[in-house]
């Protein structure tokens, strides 16, 4: 036996709520120990194949098999998900390793017709309780926010002072999106803007406030379908609830018994003017909710502009409300930055100079920096592509 895959089933973590990974694949490979990373395909069709996230399992081991330490457990997984296209339900995965190709089926994970019918229902109650609070976005000549209320069903919103209407689209609100963004497709859970709850005191402050409502801006994918948190994008996503591109946000005053806000602000041109929204539309005595990232490479969607220190993050809240937490979280610890720095680096190289990198110490990459320009994996970097983990850039301008 020289290989095994398993395929893992995603699992729903609470039963009352609605889980929306439509095409979410999860499994494990497990191989005789070999050099090299693990490289999973789904073969989607003619000219169309999308590659899956692995990661090797230190401390797992295959079932059943005797000789563990000569065998190595991978874990690979990715959401499949596009706007335009419909996914083949059956698949195969191509598994490259060491010299290796091997193929197995699989079949795509779809929503069963209840549960559709259940998610599209919460997804209207939830834009039922928003529709009240509501405000028009339109753009007056003075260059501010209309800011009436939108009057109206849900099929047709229309502002009380602009006439602009909003239209329901797959059962998400649409207050207009960009043509870059309306037109992209998403295929891997790491191609998706947004955010996550890492936090346990996140999923406690959503089970706190279960009969009230709160905002998660800049909500990304949700595998599970809160009725009391409005997912607020400028993708249109299955979870999506209000689709927007940019910072005024759609809503009244005091709006939100709560706001979250999580890896956004660094994909936002003026984050200071999505802070100050966020505050605007939370209730007094509300809770906030914010992280974004400091030492971290560039990344995302649809672009990546700041990456705020916790002085300046901090900064950011303004005066006008009670920092109440403000920490590093063990999701925030620096060896996630450190290890995607050297990642990036390392992808950088040409090959064989990455093999010299992956080989240096820690110890040696502590020297002097300027000794450093003498190796071989400081000389052949590739700036152009390592732009996103640069120290410093430098912008020269003509007026």
């Amino acid at each position: 036996m020289r290989f095994k895959v398993v395929f893992d089933e995603p699992k729903q973590d609470d039963a009352s709520r609605v889980a929306v990974h439509s095409q979410l694949v999860l499994g494990r490979f497990s191989s005789r120990r070999r050099f090299g990373q693990l490289k999973v395909f789904l073969e989607l069709g003619p000219n169309w194949e999308v590659e899956l996230a692995s990661e090797l399992m230190l401390e797992d081991s295959p079932d059943q098999l005797h000789d563990g330490r000569n065998w190595e457990t991978w874990r690979f997984g990715h959401l499949v998900w596009a706007t335009d296209e419909v996914l083949p339900t059956n698949v195969e995965a191509r598994f490259e390793y060491g010299n290796e190709v091997v193929r197995a089926p699989l079949t795509l994970k779809a929503f069963s017709q209840p549960e559709l019918e259940v998610f599209k229902r919460n997804k209207l109650k939830t834009l039922d309780r928003v529709r009240p609070l509501l405000r028009c976005v339109a753009q007056t000549p003075l260059n501010g926010v209309c800011g009436f209320p939108l009057q109206g069903p849900l099929e047709d919103l229309c502002c009380s002072n602009c006439e602009v209407r909003v239209a329901l689209q797959q059962g998400t609100l649409n207050f207009g999106l960009s043509e870059f963004l309306n037109g992209r497709r998403y295929l891997t859970r790491n191609d998706l803007p947004g955010s996550f709850f890492g936090d346990p005191r996140t999923i406690e402050e959503v089970s706190k406030l279960e009969t009230g409502l709160i905002l998660d801006v800049g909500s990304g994918w949700r595998y599970h379908y809160e009725p009391n948190v409005v997912h607020y994008d400028s993708a249109l996503l299955p979870s999506t609830d209000v689709l927007a591109d940019g910072t005024d946000l759609p809503f009244a005053d005091e709006s939100f018994d709560g706001v979250f806000s999580f890896s956004v602000l660094e994909h936002v041109k003026d984050p200071m003017k999505l802070v100050s929204e966020i505050k605007r539309v939370t209730k007094r005595g509300g809770i906030i909710q914010i992280s974004a990232p400091h030492l971290i490479q560039y990344h995302g969607h649809p672009d990546h502009y700041f990456n705020p220190t916790f002085r300046g993050l901090r900064h950011l809240m303004g005066t006008d409300v009670e920092i109440v937490i403000d920490e590093t979280p063990q999701w925030g610890h620096p060896i996630w930055g450190l290890v995607e720095i050297l990642r990036e680096w390392s992808s950088c190289l040409p090959d064989s100079v990455s093999k010299d990198f992956e080989r240096t110490t820690i110890g040696e990459l502590m020297g002097s920096p300027a000794e450093l320009f003498t190796r071989n994996y400081v000389t052949e970097l590739d700036l152009s592509l390592a732009r996103g983990i640069a120290t410093n850039n430098f912008i020269v301008a003509r007026k």
